[in-house]
This record gives structure tokens, C-alpha cells and sequence, in this order.
């Protein structure tokens, strides 16, 4: 029984053993492991030079090794007291080192073990904490890194070193990492795991993954390696506990001689892994990051620092949020600058804490004070560089996104360390930190709301105990120093009145006295630049003047010219009589404004015609009375253009090429200066006659006006001066000034408009003036007025520049800049009672260069915008200096308010200009600021820089804005040498632009300029060669005589012939011009020539190859053999090509010789001509290709078909009538007088006379508007070839039509008048010029062959009787 009972227990009892024995076991691991645990933390804490925080931890795991000694029963007493021996012993160590480093620098500051390089420059930056590579690996290889040196150092007698690694446990990656780091000094020779397996067997490499190296394998290894000292590296893995690493890097030397290592060394290696810390970091950034732009944004917009209440907004902008993101990675990366310099004076780890507390107020102080002084301090300079670093205006936004890029770096290091209540702590750092910058802004700020400097030193007493509470991590001392810090901030806030409840009721205060001014800088600018106008003595005869020529009964125009030095009040007075007429006279009158263009590229203000922009008063005038805004796009404009046109003229095309340049000459927009001309008096007549409106036209700084616009000038006035060119009651005025200095001649007009002209010279101001001038408009006392003449000295009687009235402004400016005045009761400025002698400024030139030079904050924008012009546009500016636009506004109304040297121009939206071309000139001249180019020496760097900022942002738009195209070219050709390359593309395209305005001159001025540059980079010469023969072939095409066309035809032979046939074709732009210039000269034979060569270079299909078979036909007479087919052959290569406007142009001017050739009376496809004339006219309206002229050629080849190869007059009659409209439309009257001649034909045909005898008088007065006056008719028409044909035909017409008509209906005076006008026209001289062009109308007018035969053999001026003499040669 007992043995039953046994069996059935034994089973029982041997697992009951077994659970005994297992728990036993696991309760030593886990004591063992516990107190590696503490040994770890021990080392830990002694390697980061006694944290404290380590050692508690350590202390930790030996509390739980005790209480499971004391807790497990079955250890035996040997056990049990060897275990309780390493606790005691270990735990006396640990309590040591605590002991010792509680009260040290390190112990009560543990934070500072952190304040270091920054982790870019060094891996282990951030000490054992690791926040992106693997913590093992960093362990690892840290203590690697260390035995590297180590042995480098103490065994550095021994000759190079074979070393082999192994790892325990075996981890081949951290052998790799091994191998990688001793493998960068020479001391070593290094072997991988491949030589180590190619020599051990498998016994012998399993010890060695152990870290056994018996004899035999290390002789081995030396046989092997044949070498003479070998040293096994081991990488061991002591511990890991919670995240944090323990390495040991050991490294064992051997010889042959011994039998064991003869030195050996240990080097530890820690690593606490932060990887999971990571994402709050990103998180931590964002948000920080996002909270600084909101506040600076919010700071900046909502004008912070305005007297006179708050509007409080938030306005966020991408220039703004840049600059917060500036500010705020500043103060991110500040602390990384500035530690470097702070390990100087940093107390040793062991000092005690409180003999050393003083650097961590320190750290306070630097890192949170130090980056907004130091921007401060910098600002001025770098401002040069940059309105972005300018910090005035912008103290409080700058200093809070600063101070929040500090706040985020000491976050990351409490995230890394970490701490408890971790966000609490960052929370009241933030808060703490922020109102201490707010207040730090506002007393390094500039602004007016500034606090006084004194409030500076509560900042460092607030931000010294943010620095204290954050060296020690604690969230009790943090809490302390927010709430000390807010008190404080609290009691400056209340004290200087910032919170918005207090700021709401100054407010409300301001309102009550409204009249006060704000301070007496800014009160006496702001009246100087809207002071009350003081009439000066002359004032009333100007105005009498005017006003009488107003009320005058009868049509007369005048020009009233107001001259004078500058600052005399030229433009004052010219605005107060206009502004005062137009009071007066209701609707009655519109007013059109052109400020002349300030040279850009000076020479002492000398001009530069060829650098002013072409009608730049006219488009002044133009879109200032139609709103168009120049400063828009170009498709903008053209759009804005249209509108503003329709109903008033019937085409937009010669405005828009005043306002737009062409992309290509193929492009003009106008065909001629003529048109622009015309189009411009047809507009002016539209609002006298339709609109019944008087016009006055002030022309401002005349003396500046470009040559386009004085030409255009000259042609309007010659239009509307004259008696019968206006309307019975409504007049134009021009109003013009003018700066002359002494000895100057000023602008001089045509002979025939100069009787016209009435001028007024302005005077300087006399003391009686100048003293109304200061207490009626500038508000000042008399007293202090008359002190202030007494000191300057009566205006009047001066010779110098200080005799003008602008001097007068900058003296009180002055004064009020050296604070010498103040308010009475009644809100006068006085002079202050203690001043003695009144300082005055000798020179006005110098006083401005002094305001200039004494508000360096200013220089950049000032600096900027001189490089602009005289007028600039604030967003290009902005743009241009990487500012953002709010704040350059509001450095701009600053400018304004203290200087004056900057005015808003109200009516035009972003558009300010200087105050006046003085202070223009003296910015220029004191920065040496002009548009030469890179040749020149004698210009700033800075300024070079200037004009490149400015051309790339206008590069920006310069697809939308082709008209930027001639700003951006100046501006890159004055940055010099290093932008030569983007000088030269700009300027060659700006020339070609030039030629499509018609303005060669300024062509000629843009292709010296690509010469200049084309010295600095590697570009072909001849290119600039041929565009210069491209401009002459060009400019003798639209204006040149005949002889000019052959000499620039001759030149393009020449240079086509030195040129290689191989290189033809790469020529071919070149080629067609010349080909086209000899068209021009008459050389028939040397076009057909080239357009040969043309057809034969050119790629099949290709527009080229069309140019060339229609010059081949155009070359040639109407109706030669073979004329035909060959313009068919360009007919049909140029339809199957891609549309595109050049295509379509030159699609429309192959159409109309082709159908003109098809119609011709011999021809039998007349009826194909005609359908393809027809359809010339639908590509115009399908294809919009803006060629009024061709369509004008089209419509009248249509109606000479009919006319002459039909019966169907009316038809005939139609077209012709349909090209007068298109006529008028372009103007062309010279088109419309030859189709109300063939309209005169028309009606011959139909018996009509007394409607052709009208038709040909109407021919004759589009030509020439006063019919009676033979002599000038005789006169102009000998001066061009087009008009004595016109004459022709509308007086052949004529002295036709009475020949058919019965005698009692002639009226004889009118036959003897046009005859002998006639007679006086046309000569033998005369004649021979026209003879080619009468003979190639031969076939068109039925009485031109008769009449040719007369005047062919003409030697004598006819007197006889004109009919007779007609009749009897058509008899015969």
C-alpha cells in the first residue's frame, strides 16, 4: 500500500521540485539583473560627470534587488549575503556620488549638460541621448571611437597595428561599425570576418565570437597577417534597460613572444534611446513655428505702435510670414552661435551651484536679449543689403518670433531629457518668455508708442530667471519665474498705458482735439506737403489772363508757359488756376496732365533723349483721362484701351502704339508716326466738337520732354492754334512749365505756333510772400515767423538756390528737426523760448543729402527708388528689395511724414513719386546713381545691385508686359559687368521693340548699348552687325527717300555678298530684310536675284520660302510672263503653313498682289481674282491680323474690279466706300482722297457731275483742309510724292468733270482756281518723280494716259484756257 502510495505521489513531488527549483532560479536572474541595472545607471551617471537623476534611478533598481532578497526564502545564506555584500557595496558608491554632486553645477543645473554644439557639426552633440540612429549603434561605436583614440595615444610607440573584430553577443553590424572607425587612422591594418573564417576552423571561430583567444589562434592570426603586434577588438554588450544602452569596447594586444595579451584596454560607451521623441519634435516645430507667424503677422498688420487708438487685425501675407519664419529660425539657431562662446566662462561640472548660479542668468540674458540687439544693431547695415533686415517698425513682431525660436530649442532639450509635467512647462516658458519680448520690443522699437529704454532692464531681470529656472528643469522654479515675470510685464504695460482698454480710451481722447498735431515733425511735413496755396504777387495777372481767354467770344487758343528756377511754385500756381477753373466751370472742361519723364541716365541732369521713354506726357495725359493703368499688363491695357475709346474713335490701333510696344516689327500696332498723329488730333476734335468740351492741357517740366513728345507736341499745336481748326465755343488751353536756371535758353517751338505762346516769368518770393507762405500754410506763429526771415533773409534778393521757395520748406523741415519748435495754446508752431540763433541750412543741396544721410533706415528704399525714376511703383519696389509690401508702405508714409522727400500720389493707385526733382537729383548725385553701363567705372557696386534687383523683378512679368521690355533692359545694362549677359539679350530685344514705334534713333541707342555689353561676354559679332543693318533696311522702309533706301540697299548687297554661301542659310532674317530693302531702292533685278537665293536655301514649306517667291514676284512687272505662277507658288507654300500672326500678315500681303495680278484687265482669271481678294478680307476677320492698310489695298482692288471690268458701278462704289471707312479708322487720309477720286469716277460713269465735282473737292481737302490756300497746297504737295499724286487725281477729276458738263453750269473761278493750282504743282522737275507711279496706274483712270501725254512734253507753265486745251488732246 505504502508503495502505491508512493507511485501516486512521486509524480507530484518531482514537478513540485522542479517549480521549487524554477522559482529559485528566476528570482536570482531577476536580483542579478536588477543590480546590473544599478551598476549601468552608476556608470551612466558617472560618465555624464554625476547626473543625479542617473543615480536616483540606480538606487531604484537596488530597492527591488533588496526587497527580493528579502523577499525570496530560498536563496541559501551564501547567496543571500554575497547579493546583500554587492547591494551594500554598490549602493554606498551610488550615495557617494550623489552626495558629492547634489549641490554642484551639473547636480542642481542639470539642463546645462545640454547646452552645447550643435548636432550637425558634432554626432554626439546632445551627449548619450540619441534622437535618429539606432541607440545600440551609437553605444557601440561611441566607445569604439574612444578606444580608437586611446590606443592611438598611449600605444603610440607600436608599429602599425593588425586588428580583428568580434562582438559579445555576436551583432556583425557593430563589427562593421568597428571596422569602419579604425579603418580612417593608418595606425591600423584591419581584417573583416572573411580573413578571420579563411584561418580558423569552426571550433576555433566559436571561441572567437566569445572573445577567447587562446595561443594557438592568435598564432595563427600572426602567421597569417604576418604581423607583429595583433589587437582583438571586442564590442560588448553589458546592459539595456529602458531604452538606455551600456557598451563595453575592449581591445587586447598580442605578440608572438606571448603566450597571453600583453596590454589590454576598456573604454565604456552609453546611449539613451530618444527616437520616439522624434515626432514630437517635428510637431513641437510646427506649431511654434505656425504661432510665430500669427503673431508676427498679427503685430505687423495690425500697425502696433500707432497714438492714436488701435485696429487691432490680422493680416497674413507670404512677405510677412517669410520674415516671422526668418525671425524665428534665427532664434532657433541662436543658442547654437552663442554657447560656443558662453563654454568659456562656464563653471566646472564639480563647482558648487551656488557660486556658479550666475551663468546660468547669464545664458537667460544672451540667448533671449542678445538676437533682437544684435538685429537691431545690424539692421542699418544689412538694410543696405536688404529692406527685409531693416528692424524699425518691426521691434515687437521680431523680437516675439525670435523669442519663440528660442522657446522651441530648450523645448527639444526637455523633451530629450525628459522632465515632468513636461507641456506645463513649456507653456509657461512660452508665456513667460513672450511678454518679457514684447516688452524688449517695444523698447528697442523706433515707433512712436515706443516704451521708454528704462523698461529694458525689467527684461533682464525677467529674462535672467527664465534662464535660472530653465538650467534647473524643475517646473516649481519655471512657475515661479512666470509669475514673477507677468507681474512685472503687467505693472510696464499699466504703466505706460498698452493694454487695449487704455489704448481704446486715448482713443476716444485723441478724437476730442482733432485738430492737434501729432508732433511737430510730423505735423510741419504734412502741412508742407499739403500747405494751403499763398497766391504769389503775379498771381492775379496770370489769372486774369486765363480767365479772359476763357470767357472770350470767339474760337482762339493759347499756350500759357509758367517759367522759373526750381522751387519757385511753377506747378503750384499752374494747379491752383486750373483747379479754380474747373470749380467754376461745372463739366464744362476736361483736363489732360503730362509730367515730363526725369531722365533716368544723368550727367548732372544733362538729358539723355534717347533713354526717355517715347510720348510719355501724351500717355500720361491719355490714361489719366481714361484710367488706364500703364502699370498693368500689356493685355490689360489693350483691353483698358478699347473700352475707354469706343464711342469716341473708331479704332484702338494708334493709341495702342503709344501706350504698347510691338512683340515684332510685323506687330506695329500704328503704321507711322503720321497716324499716331492724326489719331491723337482726331481725338482731341471729338471732344471739342462731339463731347462739347473746352480741353486744357498742363504739360509739366517741360525742359525734360522727349523728342517724341515735342514732336507730337509741336504737329498738336500747329492743329489747334490756328483759327480755323476750333470750334465757335470751345477752346483748348495748353499749360506748360518750364525750370530755367541761369543762363538758360528753354524749349523753343515752330515758327508758326510761337505768337501763340504767352510767357510768365515766375519770381522768387518776396519777405511779405514768404511770411503769408508761413503763417497761413505752415501754421506758424508770426513772431517765430518773422524770426525765421530774419534769419534766412529776404528770398527775393537772393542769387542763390536758397532764394526759392522749396528752400524756404526745407529750412522749417530742418528746423523742426532739431526740435526747436512747439504748439501755443492755439496750435501755432513757435520757435521754443530758449533757442538764440536759428540754425539754417546754407545749402539747399546739402540739406538734403543731411535729412538723407541722418535717417539711415530710410537709405535703402530712398537708394531703390532713385534707381526707379522720379515716379515708381510701390509694389515694384517692394518686390525689387524683398520687402514685404505692407511694410514698405508704411516705411514709405514714414518717409513722407518726417522727411518729405516721398509723396503719395493720391489719384494713382501704388504710384508715389519725389517730392520734387530736386531731391531726386540730390539722392542720385550722393549715391552716384545712373544707367550707365558695364564699361564704366565710376559706378557703386551697390548701385549695380540696385538695377539688377529691380530687372529681375520686373523680369517677373515681362511675358505679360512687353513694355516693361525697354525698364528691364536699362536697368540690367546699369548693373554692370556680371549681368552683361541678360544686358545684351534685353537690349537687342528693346531695339527691336524701338523699331516697331518707329523710333529708330532710340534703336540705334539700345544696339550701342548691347555693344557695350557684348565686350564682357562670348557672343558673335556679327550678329550685332546685322542687327544694325536690320534697322537701317527698317527705318528706310518706313521713312526714308528714295536715295536712302539704294545707299542702305547697296550696304545690305555688300555684306550679303562677304558672306560664305554656307552661311546663307543661317542668315535667312537678314537676307529677306536686305532682299526687302531692294524692293524699296528699285533694284528689280538684284530682288529677283535674292529672292532666288531665298527660294533656294530655304526649307520646303517654310515661310521663308513664301517671302522668297513673292519678292520674286513683286520684282517683276504687272502682268510679265510668269508673274502669275510664281505668286501662286507663295500663295500656295504659305497657306499650307501653321497660323501665326506673321504668317497670317504675310498670307494677307501675298493674297492682295496675287488677286490684284488676277485682276488685271488682260487677265482671264479675273473671277478667281476676285474670290481671292474676297478672301483676303475673310482672314482679316477670322484671323484678326490688324493690318488695316492691307484690307484698305483689298477693298479698293475689289472696287476697281468692278469699276473697270464690270458694269456694276454701284458695287464699285460700295467697296470704295467700305475702304474710306477702314481709312478713317487707321487715319490714312491720303487712301481716302484716292477713293473719294475713283467715287468722283464712279459718278462720272453714271452722268452724275455735280456728285463728282463734290466728290473730288472732298479728295482735295482730306489732303489738305484749306483748299484755298494754293501756295502751301503747291508748297507740301512738291514735298511728298503720295500727295502731288493725289493732286493729280482729285484736279484731273475735276477739271474732267466740268469738260463733260454744259457750259452754263461751269463755274469758271473754280475752274481757274484749281487749274492754276494745278499748274503751280506740278512742273517738269516735278513731274519726272511721279511719272513711274502715274504709268502704273495707267490702266485705272480713263483721262490719265491723255493727260500724261499733256504734261509729258510740259517744258512751259500753261496759262490758257484749261478745258480747251484738255478737250482738244482728248479729241485727238
Amino acid at each position: 500500500m505504502i508503495i502505491k502510495l508512493l507511485y501516486l505521489f512521486f509524480p507530484f513531488l518531482i514537478f513540485n521540485s522542479f517549480g521549487y527549483s524554477s522559482e529559485k532560479v528566476d528570482t536570482l536572474s531577476t536580483i542579478k539583473e536588477s543590480i546590473k541595472h544599478a551598476d549601468t545607471y552608476y556608470w551612466f551617471g558617472m560618465a555624464e560627470s554625476g547626473n543625479v537623476e542617473l543615480f536616483e534611478k540606480g538606487l531604484v533598481y537596488l530597492d527591488t534587488a533588496s526587497d527580493l532578497i528579502d523577499e525570496c526564502h530560498t536563496l541559501s545564506v551564501a547567496d543571500r549575503e554575497e547579493l546583500l555584500r554587492k547591494v551594500g557595496a554598490l549602493e554606498t558608491d551610488i550615495n557617494g556620488q550623489i552626495a558629492l554632486s547634489f549641490d554642484t553645477f551639473y547636480g542642481f543645473f542639470p539642463l546645462t549638460r545640454l547646452f552645447t554644439n550643435s548636432v550637425f557639426s558634432d554626432p554626439v552633440a546632445t551627449g548619450t541621448y540619441e534622437l535618429v540612429d539606432d541607440p545600440l549603434v551609437m553605444a557601440a561605436t561611441s566607445a569604439m571611437a574612444s578606444m580608437s583614440e586611446e590606443i592611438t595615444g598611449k600605444w603610440g610607440r607600436e608599429p602599425q597595428l593588425d586588428v580583428v573584430f568580434t562582438s559579445v553577443p555576436n551583432n556583425s553590424e557593430l563589427e562593421n561599425e568597428a571596422l569602419y572607425i579604425f579603418n580612417q587612422s593608418s595606425k591600423y591594418f584591419v581584417h573583416n570576418k572573411m580573413e578571420i573564417v579563411s584561418v580558423f576552423n569552426e571550433e576555433e571561430l566559436e571561441k572567437f565570437e566569445q572573445a577567447i583567444m587562446t595561443k594557438e589562434m592568435k598564432d595563427k592570426l600572426i602567421d597569417s597577417f604576418n604581423s607583429t603586434t595583433l589587437v582583438m577588438a571586442v564590442v560588448r554588450q553589458l546592459d539595456i534597460v529602458e531604452g538606455d544602452h551600456f557598451f563595453l569596447a575592449e581591445a587586447y594586444a598580442y605578440n608572438r613572444a606571448s603566450d597571453s595579451a600583453i596590454r589590454n584596454l576598456h573604454v565604456m560607451g552609453f546611449s539613451r534611446d530618444r527616437t520616439s521623441s522624434f515626432n514630437q519634435f517635428l510637431i513641437l516645430n510646427g506649431l511654434l513655428l505656425c504661432f510665430a507667424i500669427l503673431l508676427y503677422n498679427f503685430f505687423h498688420s495690425s500697425d502696433f505702435g500707432s497714438t492714436m487708438g488701435k485696429k487691432y487685425k490680422l493680416d497674413l501675407n507670404l512677405s510677412s510670414s517669410m520674415a516671422a519664419m526668418f525671425y524665428f529660425f534665427t532664434g532657433k539657431m541662436f543658442p547654437l552661435l552663442i554657447f560656443p562662446m558662453l563654454d568659456y566662462f562656464r563653471p566646472m561640472p564639480e563647482t558648487l551651484a551656488i557660486v556658479s548660479f550666475w551663468w546660468c542668468l547669464l545664458v537667460g540674458i544672451c540667448l533671449f536679449i542678445g538676437p533682437p540687439i544684435l538685429l537691431k544693431s545690424m539692421s542699418v547695415r544689412l538694410g543696405t543689403i536688404s529692406e527685409f533686415f531693416m528692424s524699425r517698425g518691426k521691434g515687437v513682431a521680431s523680437a516675439l518670433a525670435i523669442t519663440l525660436g528660442i522657446v522651441c530649442y530648450f523645448s527639444e532639450l526637455l523633451i530629450m531629457k525628459p522632465i515632468d509635467n513636461l507641456y506645463g512647462f513649456i507653456f509657461l516658458l512660452s508665456i513667460s518668455a513672450l511678454a518679457s519680448a514684447f516688452i524688449l520690443g517695444l523698447s528697442l522699437d523706433e515707433r512712436e508708442d515706443s516704451v521708454s529704454p528704462k523698461n529694458f532692464f525689467v527684461t533682464l531681470i525677467s529674462f535672467s530667471g527664465i534662464g535660472l529656472a530653465l538650467c534647473t528643469g524643475e517646473y516649481i522654479y519655471i512657475f515661479y519665474s512666470a509669475v514673477f515675470t507677468l507681474v512685472v510685464v503687467s505693472i510696464v504695460f499699466y504703466v505706460n498705458r498698452l493694454f487695449p482698454w487704455q489704448r481704446t480710451i486715448e482713443s476716444k481722447d485723441d478724437d476730442v482735439e482733432d485738430n492737434d498735431i501729432e508732433n511737430e515733425l510730423t505735423g510741419l511735413t504734412s502741412l508742407i506737403a499739403n500747405h494751403q496755396y499763398v497766391l504769389p504777387k503775379n498771381y492775379d495777372e496770370v489769372k486774369d489772363y486765363f480767365e479772359e481767354f476763357l470767357k472770350e467770344e470767339g474760337n482762339n487758343s493759347i499756350v500759357l508757359k509758367l517759367t522759373g528756377q526750381s522751387g519757385v511754385g511753377k506747378s503750384a500756381m499752374a494747379d491752383n488756376i486750373i483747379k479754380e477753373t474747373i470749380e467754376q466751370g461745372d463739366d464744362k472742361y476736361v483736363v489732360l496732365r503730362g509730367q515730363c519723364q526725369t531722365p533716368i541716365e544723368t550727367d548732372k541732369m544733362v538729358e539723355k533723349d534717347n533713354d526717355l521713354d517715347p510720348y510719355y506726357i501724351f500717355k500720361q495725359a491719355l490714361a489719366g483721362h481714361f484710367k488706364i493703368n500703364l502699370l498693368g499688363s500689356d493685355n490689360a491695357k489693350y483691353q483698358q484701351i478699347e473700352s475707354a475709346m469706343s464711342g469716341i474713335y473708331n479704332t484702338v490701333m494708334p493709341f495702342a502704339g503709344v501706350f504698347l510696344p510691338p512683340l515684332s516689327p510685323e506687330e506695329n500696332l500704328a503704321s507711322s508716326d503720321r497716324e499716331i498723329k492724326l489719331a491723337l488730333s482726331s481725338f482731341i476734335e471729338k471732344l471739342l466738337y462731339e463731347k462739347d468740351k473746352s480741353i486744357i492741357f498742363m504739360i509739366d517740366d517741360i525742359q525734360w520732354i522727349d523728342a517724341r513728345s515735342r514732336e507730337l507736341l509741336n504737329f498738336i499745336l500747329e492743329e489747334f492754334l490756328a483759327e480755323n481748326y476750333q470750334s465757335e465755343k470751345n477752346k483748348i488751353a495748353f499749360v506748360i512749365t518750364e525750370r530755367l536756371e541761369d543762363g538758360d535758353v528753354g524749349i523753343t517751338f515752330n515758327d508758326s505756333i510761337s505768337g501763340y505762346i504767352k510767357p510768365f516769368m515766375l519770381e522768387k518770393p518776396d519777405k511779405e510772400h514768404s511770411k503769408r507762405i508761413l503763417t497761413e500754410s505752415l501754421n506758424i506763429e508770426e513772431q517765430s515767423a518773422e524770426r525765421i526771415l530774419k534769419r534766412t533773409g529776404d528770398l527775393s534778393i537772393r542769387s542763390d538756390a536758397r532764394g526759392q521757395l522749396f528752400w524756404l520748406f526745407q529750412t522749417i523741415i530742418h528746423i523742426a528737426q532739431n526740435d526747436l519748435f512747439e504748439q501755443n495754446s492755439s496750435g501755432k508752431f513757435k520757435i521754443k523760448n530758449w533757442v538764440g540763433e536759428i540754425p539754417v541750412p546754407n545749402d539747399m543741396k546739402e540739406n538734403i543729402r543731411l535729412q538723407f544721410e541722418e535717417h539711415p533706415e530710410y537709405k535703402p528704399v530712398l537708394e531703390c527708388a532713385a534707381c526707379l525714376g522720379m515716379e515708381f511703383q510701390a509694389s515694384l519696389l517692394s518686390n525689387s528689395l524683398g520687402m514685404d509690401r505692407i511694410d514698405l508702405l508704411r516705411m514709405l508714409k514714414n518717409i513722407d511724414s518726417s522727411t518729405g522727400m516721398i509723396n503719395d500720389v493720391q489719384d494713382v493707385d501704388d504710384l508715389f513719386r519725389f517730392q520734387s526733382s530736386l531731391v531726386f537729383e540730390v539722392i542720385r548725385e550722393q549715391m552716384a546713381i545712373s544707367g550707365k553701363g558695364p564699361q564704366a567705372s565710376d559706378v557703386p557696386q551697390l548701385v549695380r545691385e540696385y538695377h539688377a534687383m529691380v530687372a529681375n523683378s520686373l523680369e517677373v512679368n515681362a511675358e505679360s508686359s512687353q513694355s516693361l521690355l525697354f525698364e528691364i533692359a536699362n536697368h540690367y545694362y546699369a548693373s554692370g559687368a556680371k549681368y552683361a549677359n541678360k544686358a545684351y539679350y534685353y537690349t537687342r530685344e528693346a531695339a527691336y521693340a524701338c523699331l516697331s514705334m518707329y523710333n529708330f534713333n532710340k534703336a540705334k541707342r539700345y544696339l550701342e548699348k548691347a555693344e557695350d555689353c557684348a565686350a564682357f561676354i562670348d557672343i558673335d559679332r556679327d550678329q550685332l552687325k546685322e542687327d544694325t543693318l536690320f534697322l537701317k533696311c527698317h527705318e528706310a522702309h518706313i521713312t526714308g527717300t528714295l536715295e536712302e533706301k539704294q545707299k542702305v540697299a547697296e550696304e545690305g548687297l555688300e555684306y550679303i555678298d562677304q558672306l560664305d554661301v554656307d552661311l546663307l542659310n543661317e542668315k535667312m532674317g537678314i537676307l529677306i530684310k536686305v532682299t526687302e530693302a531692294c524692293f524699296n531702292a528699285r533694284f528689280h533685278d538684284k530682288t529677283e536675284e535674292l529672292a532666288e537665293k531665298i527660294i533656294k536655301l530655304a526649307k520646303p514649306g517654310s515661310i521663308e520660302k513664301a517671302e522668297g517667291f513673292h519678292f520674286q514676284g513683286l520684282s517683276m512687272k504687272m502682268g510679265a510672263k510668269g508673274r502669275l505662277e510664281i505668286l501662286t507658288k507663295a500663295y500656295e507654300t504659305i497657306s499650307y503653313l501653321q497660323k501665326s500672326t506673321s504668317r497670317n500678315r504675310l498670307l494677307g500681303r501675298i493674297m492682295n498682289t496675287l488677286g490684284m495680278e488676277m485682276t488685271l484687265p488682260e487677265s482671264t482669271h479675273k473671277e478667281e481674282g476676285l474670290e481671292l481678294l474676297k478672301k483676303r478680307l475673310e482672314l482679316d476677320e477670322k484671323e484678326n491680323i490688324k493690318d488695316l492698310k492691307g484690307k484698305a489695298i483689298t477693298l479698293g482692288s475689289i472696287g476697281r474690279y468692278f469699276l473697270y471690268n464690270t458694269s456694276d458701278i454701284d458695287e464699285a462704289e460700295k467697296y470704295f466706300k467700305m475702304d474710306i471707312e477702314v481709312c478713317e479708322q487707321i487715319p490714312d487720309k491720303s487712301g481716302a482722297s484716292q477713293m473719294h477720286s475713283l467715287i468722283g469716277e464712279c459718278s462720272l460713269k453714271k452722268k452724275e457731275y455735280q456728285k463728282a465735282l463734290s466728290d473730288y473737292k472732298r479728295s482735295f481737302a482730306l489732303i489738305y483742309d484749306d483748299p484755298s490756300d494754293s501756295d502751301n497746297a503747291s508748297k507740301d504737295a512738291k514735298s511728298s510724292t503720295a500727295f502731288s499724286a493725289d493732286i493729280l487725281f482729285s484736279h484731273v477729276g475735276l477739271l474732267n468733270a466740268y469738260s463733260l458738263m454744259e457750259k452754263e453750269d461751269h463755274d469758271l473761278k473754280e475752274i481757274e482756281e484749281w487749274g492754276d493750282r494745278l499748274n503751280n504743282c506740278v512742273g517738269k522737275n516735278q513731274f519726272t518723280r511721279n511719272k513711274d507711279f502715274l504709268g502704273m496706274r495707267n490702266g485705272n483712270f480713263e483721262y490719265e494716259v491723255p493727260f500724261f501725254e499733256i504734261v509729258q512734253n510740259w517744258d512751259e507753265v500753261f496759262d490758257g484756257d484749261w478745258l480747251d486745251k484738255l478737250k482738244g488732246q482728248w479729241k485727238k
